[in-house]
């Protein structure tokens, strides 16, 4: 595939060979699992060729290089948003969360009762759902950061993780917050600031969820709606077995709208609509 566009004032030919796209598809797939399907390659190019002009490179096998080597880790991070491969905001699918609100308030009840209580954002991005899914807890009660309530948040980009922590967002991204649950901490140029009881009860983790796990313990709730849709069959197949195994019983995961169960994971977890399957006792 040889197109030409506009590049420092003149008509300039770029080539994006197959042998180039399924190079960056490698750097994805072994990155982060993600497979890019090569009927995808137009629109792979229209996305990156930005980021030639950017960092002021000559060619796509200039760009195929960085992003392979051990000083792309920023520049993986980039092509990651530029393919809008990270599906993230608040309270996204709102039914999932109404589900949700169900799963919630007898958790809540138990917390107040000394009982534990782990959610986890898996693939959580810059931090959104994690966000979300902490707001929705505490609307049960100002009093559960001081219980054992804690939220594990994880993904394999350290760099967006960072902006997680942070926790602030800006006015267009807080106002997918419904106005009940948002909290009163705004800045002065009107970006979202999550109150430090909600940061307090959240983990954030790099994680690769092909790798091992390092931490022990069931969830009664997570959240894996973002991510998994870009695996191999085999490695979604897997990461979901994985998953079901950590939910207590009638634990529940939410995953994406129209996610379908195959494999182990079919056996261990029953539907209970809006994408959320329930761990068989």
């Amino acid at each position: 595939m040889t197109i030409e566009f506009p590049h420092d004032g003149a008509a300039r030919a770029f080539e994006f060979s197959t042998a180039e796209f399924d190079a960056l598809s490698r750097v994805l797939h072994d990155w982060a699992g993600i497979r890019l399907p090569r009927s995808k390659q137009g629109g792979v190019y229209a996305r990156v060729k930005p980021r030639l002009a950017a960092l002021g490179l000559g060619s796509f096998a200039e760009y195929c290089a960085l992003v392979a080597s051990d000083a792309g880790q920023a520049e993986r991070s980039a092509l990651m948003g530029v393919l809008g491969l990270r599906d993230t905001g608040f309270f996204r699918h709102p039914q999932q969360f109404e589900h949700l609100r169900r799963r919630l308030a007898p958790l809540a009840d138990r917390a107040r009762r000394g009982g534990r209580v782990r959610l986890w954002s898996a693939g959580c991005a810059t931090g959104e759902e994690a966000y979300s899914l902490g707001l929705a807890l505490l609307s049960f009660g100002a009093d559960l950061p001081e219980r054992d309530v804690r939220i594990l948040a994880t993904d394999i980009d350290p760099a967006i993780l960072r902006h997680a922590e942070a926790g602030i967002y800006d006015g267009d991204a807080a106002l997918a917050v419904p106005e009940a649950l948002r909290p009163p901490h705004t800045r002065p140029d009107g970006a979202l600031h999550m109150p430090e009881e909600l940061r307090r009860i959240i983990a954030f983790r790099a994680l690769d969820l092909r790798d091992g796990w390092p931490f022990r313990g069931g969830f009664d709730i997570i959240f894996c709606r973002g991510v998994i849709c870009h695996f191999d069959l085999a490695t979604r197949e897997e990461v979901l077995q994985r998953l079901a195994l950590r939910l207590v019983p009638d634990g529940v995961l939410y995953l994406g709208p129209g996610a379908r169960l195959s494999g182990a994971a079919s056996r261990l977890l029953q539907p209970s609509g809006a994408a959320a399957f329930v761990r068989r006792g």
